[in-house]
C-alpha cells in the first residue's frame, strides 16, 4: 500500500479529513428538535450540544498544534480521531441530556486534532496554498450540503441516535486511511521541543501579530455567520414553517452551494486581482445580504424564501473570505505551523461557540434575531477589513507577486 506523497495526492486526503468536524456540527442538524422530545429536554438546552462541541473544538487546538509539532502531525491525528470515536458512543448512548451535552464535548475534544491548516502549510506556499485553501473551504463548505440531507434521511428512517453512529463509523474509516496512507508531513528539522514555557513563547509571538489577529476574527465572524444560521435554522424551518427533516436537510444545500460558489470565485480571483480586492468583494456582498434579510423579517416577512436567499448571497461573501484569510493568517509560520494553525483554529472556533451561545438566548419562533445578529457580523467582518486589514496587509508581495 502506497503512501499519500504528492502534492497533487494529499490535498484530496485533505479534503475528506476536513469534514469530520463539519460533520460533527451539521449531520444532526435535523434531529435537533427530535432529540429536545425524545430526552424530555428544553430546546435551550438542546441548542448546547453545538457550542459545546465547538467550545472543546476550539480549546483543544491550543494543545494539539504544538503537540503537533513536536512529536508530529499523524500520530496527533490518531489521538484526536480516538477521542472523538469514544464521544461519538457517549452520545449514542446518552439517556439524559446532560450526557449528551458532555458526551458532545468530548467529540469536539476529538475533533480538535484535525490539522488540517498545519499539514497545509507543512506542503503548500504562496499562491499555492491560496489555492489549496480554497478547495479545502469548498469540502468545508460541501459537508454542510451532505451532512444534513444523509442526517434528515437517517432521522427519518432510523431516529437520532443513529446520527451519532453513522458519525463514529465515518471517523472510523478516516482513521484507517490515515493509519494505512498519510506521510508524515513535519519535517524532521521543523520540529520543537514540547515545552510549556516555549509553547506560551511562540502563541505570545504569533498572537502578537496584529495581522494575523485581524485575518484570524476576519475568518472567525465568517464562520460564526455559517454556525448561528446552523443553530437556529432547525427550530426556525422545522419548528416554525413545517418542514419535515429531509426538506430541512435540502434547504441547506442551498446556503453551502453558496459557500462553495464563493470558494471556486476565491480560487480564480486570486490569480487575477489583489487578495484585498477579493476580501473587499466578499465582505460587501455579506454586508448587502444580511441588509436584505433584517428588512425582511422587521417587515415579518416569514417564509422559507426570506430566510434561505439573502443568507445564500452572504455565504458567497464568506466563501470568497475564508480561503484568503487563512492564507494571510498562516503564511509567515512555517516552523511552527501547528502552533499558528492551533491558535487560528481556536479563535476561529471560540467565536463560533460565542455566537451560538448568544444566539441560544433568543426566540426562534421569528428570523428577527437571527437576521440581526449575522448583521452585526457582516458589518464587524467589513469594518474590520476597511480599517485595519486594507492598511497593513505587509504579506501581499509574498501572496500575489
Amino acid at each position: 500500500m502506497r503512501l499519500v506523497s504528492t502534492k497533487k495526492n494529499i490535498l484530496p486526503f485533505l479534503l475528506i479529513l476536513i469534514t469530520i468536524g463539519q460533520f460533527g456540527v451539521d449531520l444532526f442538524l435535523p434531529s435537533l428538535p427530535y432529540i429536545a422530545n425524545s430526552l424530555q429536554s428544553a430546546v435551550s438546552s438542546v441548542k448546547l450540544t453545538i457550542p459545546l462541541y465547538l467550545l472543546g473544538f476550539g480549546v483543544s487546538q491550543l494543545f494539539y498544534g504544538p503537540i503537533s509539532d513536536s512529536v508530529g502531525r499523524k500520530p496527533t491525528l490518531h489521538v484526536g480521531i480516538g477521542l472523538y470515536l469514544l464521544g461519538s458512543l457517549g452520545c449514542f448512548f446518552s439517556g439524559r441530556i446532560e450526557t449528551l451535552i458532555i458526551a458532545r464535548l468530548f467529540q469536539g475534544l476529538g475533533a480538535g486534532a484535525i490539522i488540517v491548516r498545519a499539514i497545509l502549510r507543512d506542503v503548500f506556499h504562496g499562491k499555492q496554498m491560496a489555492k489549496a485553501s480554497a478547495m479545502i473551504v469548498m469540502a468545508w463548505a460541501i459537508t454542510p450540503v451532505v451532512a444534513p440531507v444523509i442526517g434528515g434521511y437517517i432521522q427519518t428512517y432510523l431516529g437520532w441516535r443513529a446520527n451519532f453512529a453513522t458519525m463514529f463509523f465515518y471517523a472510523c474509516t478516516i482513521w484507517f486511511f490515515v493509519l494505512l496512507f498519510l506521510p508524515e508531513t513535519l519535517d524532521e528539522a521543523h520540529k520543537k521541543e514540547m515545552k510549556v514555557q516555549l509553547i506560551l513563547k511562540q502563541y505570545r509571538k504569533i498572537f502578537s501579530c496584529k495581522l494575523f489577529l485581524a485575518f484570524s476574527l476576519t475568518s472567525s465572524f465568517c464562520y460564526g455567520y455559517f454556525i448561528s444560521f446552523a443553530t437556529v435554522s432547525p427550530f426556525l424551518f422545522q419548528n416554525q414553517l413545517g418542514l419535515s427533516p429531509i426538506q430541512y436537510g435540502w434547504t441547506l444545500l442551498l446556503i453551502a452551494t453558496g459557500t462553495a460558489f464563493g470558494s471556486i470565485i476565491c480560487r480564480h480571483a486570486v490569480v487575477r486581482y489583489k487578495i484585498t480586492q477579493v476580501i473587499f468583494v466578499g465582505s460587501l456582498c455579506m454586508v448587502i445580504a444580511t441588509l436584505i434579510m433584517a428588512f425582511l423579517a422587521w417587515a415579518k416577512i416569514f417564509n422559507v424564501a426570506a430566510i434561505l436567499i439573502p443568507p445564500f448571497f452572504g455565504s458567497i461573501g464568506g466563501g470568497i473570505i475564508f480561503p484568503n484569510c487563512t492564507t494571510g493568517a498562516m503564511t509567515p509560520y512555517k516552523s511552527n505551523a501547528g502552533a499558528a494553525g492551533a491558535l487560528l483554529g481556536f479563535i476561529q472556533i471560540f467565536m463560533g461557540f460565542f455566537f451560538t451561545i448568544v444566539i441560544s438566548y433568543f426566540s426562534t419562533k421569528t428570523a428577527l434575531p437571527l437576521s440581526i445578529e449575522l448583521l452585526l457580523i457582516s458589518l464587524a467582518i467589513f469594518f474590520l477589513f476597511v480599517f485595519y486589514i486594507r492598511f497593513h496587509f505587509e504579506e501581499e508581495k509574498e501572496l500575489h507577486p
